[in-house]
C-alpha cells in the first residue's frame, strides 16, 4: 500500500503540478555558437533568419536549422542575439508604397 501525506486536517495532500519551462527553455535553434561572428551584428540580420507561424502563432528560427525544427520554442531564435560564424548578409529590398 502507497503511503499519502496528508496535511493538517487529515485531507491528503495532492501533488504538484510540474512548472513550465517558459523562461528556462534552452535554444538550441542556432547554427553555430552565439557571439562567434562579425561584431555588431545580431541574428536579425542574417539572412538564415526566418519568421515562421504555426497555428497562430509567430516565432523566429534559423534557416540553417531547418532539419532540426520543432513547434516548439526551443528550436526558436532570439533576433537580438550576437551573430554566429556562419552570419551572411541580409539583402534588404524597398518597401513598396501600397
Amino acid at each position: 500500500m502507497r503511503h499519502v501525506e496528508k496535511d493538517l486536517f487529515g485531507q491528503p495532500i495532492k501533488p504538484h503540478a510540474p512548472a513550465r519551462a517558459s523562461r528556462g527553455v534552452r535554444k538550441v535553434g542556432y547554427a553555430a555558437r552565439l557571439a562567434t561572428g562579425p561584431k555588431g551584428q545580431r541574428c536579425g540580420t542574417c539572412i538564415s533568419a526566418m519568421s515562421v507561424t504555426h497555428k497562430g502563432r509567430k516565432s523566429h528560427k534559423c534557416q540553417l536549422m531547418a532539419v532540426a525544427w520543432t513547434h516548439g520554442e526551443e528550436t526558436d531564435i532570439n533576433l537580438r542575439a550576437p551573430a554566429c560564424r556562419l552570419w551572411e548578409r541580409k539583402l534588404f529590398e524597398k518597401r513598396r508604397a501600397a
